[in-house]
């Protein structure tokens, strides 16, 4: 009887199947279906619905409690006594208080943001302005020192906040502003790529904090890309012109914004299809399906925007923007990340069998 034993990068690799399709064509017998879907891992999904739940649950009470408008010292203490709870029975490691223990940890983090987002908006300059600082480091703290993915996931959003970007909600409107996109895309491509190429050096507990972090990263500069694409930018315009004072003097804007540095929106478009289609081969060749996948999903922002904002103006722009649609669904179908892998694994089940 002989034995093969897989490398490491086969081993952790995730393969997806569509049992029920499968099944269809006749490529594999109902036996075979039924034993495929028992290996499933099952608890994986429950455990991050579990997840979900919590973390939205957190969330909502956490907004409840603030449109509450409590004093400021009910809502230090409210926070702190849920922040020590929660630690007190995630230090305790028992399974059944653990993730009681996690929820209250969120809640009383993010009261914390809460309580330092309104008493400090109270409070003369330069306290509004640090507003955003001091809850990125809060985020960060908390992350780091409880080991939790959703505050390392909000870190870097806090962050884009202190860089000037902001989101808001009307009925039926989303709002999304950057208004220093070189400024966030370095910021954002220096962390992210920073953390990508050392995710391997850091301890095994940190090892999902510093996946959240690089791909949230990646996603918001793009974003920051994407605002780029439309409007441009005036490098410093939201801290350095009349603008970042509140008066929004226009002649004054007007007139530093004739000596400042100006990278136009067409500049924007190109680097960011460039630097997305090189992502899209790297990941493809290393097998990093979440950047070859959320490349994929940029690049089609990228174009639907481009589409509408120059395309669609003549009929040849629309031909052009076909034919390299074409190409580029050639060449991702080329690059299939899966090959390589099952080349490796017959090679490898070829070498056993003699």
């Amino acid at each position: 009887m002989s034995t093969m034993t897989l490398p490491t990068t086969v081993r952790a690799a995730k393969v997806t199947l569509n049992l029920a399709r499968l099944l269809a064509e006749g490529r594999i017998s109902a036996d075979e279906a039924e034993r495929l879907h028992s290996l499933a891992d099952g608890s994986r999904l429950r455990h991050l619905m579990a997840n979900i739940f919590l973390i939205f649950g957190a969330l909502m009470v956490v907004g409840g409690v603030l449109a509450l408008r409590p004093t400021a010292e009910t809502g230090l203490v409210l926070a702190l006594a849920s922040l020590s709870g929660g630690t007190l029975l995630v230090v305790k490691g028992k399974s059944e208080w653990w993730l009681l223990g996690r929820t209250l940890v969120l809640m009383g983090v993010l009261g914390l943001c809460g309580w330092i987002g309104l008493r400090f908006s109270d409070l003369p300059q330069p306290w509004p302005h640090l507003t955003w600082p001091l809850i990125t480091v809060l985020l960060l703290a908390g992350a780091v020192a409880y080991r939790d993915a959703f505050l390392t996931a909000l870190t870097p959003i806090a962050l884009g906040y202190v860089l000037g970007g902001a989101t808001a909600y009307w009925h039926a409107l989303y709002f999304l502003s950057v208004e220093e996109p070189i400024v966030s895309v370095a910021t954002f491509g220096i962390l992210g790529g920073a953390i990508f190429w050392l995710r391997r050096l850091v301890p095994a507990t940190y090892e999902l904090s510093a996946t959240v972090f690089w791909r949230v990263c990646f996603i918001l500069s793009n974003f920051a890309l994407w605002v780029g694409s439309l409007w441009g930018d005036y490098i410093g315009d939201a801290w350095l012109s009349p603008m970042h004072d509140g008066t929004y003097d226009w002649k004054g804007i007007e007139v530093w914004r004739e000596t400042a540095i100006f990278i136009p929106s067409v500049a924007f478009t190109i680097a960011w299809a460039i630097i997305l289609l090189a992502i899209v081969i790297v990941g493809a060749r290393t097998r990093q399906m979440f950047l070859v996948n959320t490349a994929i999903v940029f690049l089609g922002i990228n174009f639907y925007t481009q589409a509408h904002e120059v395309l669609l103006a003549s009929p040849w722009g629309l031909v052009v923007a076909g034919i390299v649609t074409i190409v580029l669904g050639l060449t991702i179908f080329r690059l299939n990340p899966n090959s390589n892998l099952i080349g490796r694994i017959r090679k490898l089940g070829m070498g056993a069998a003699h």
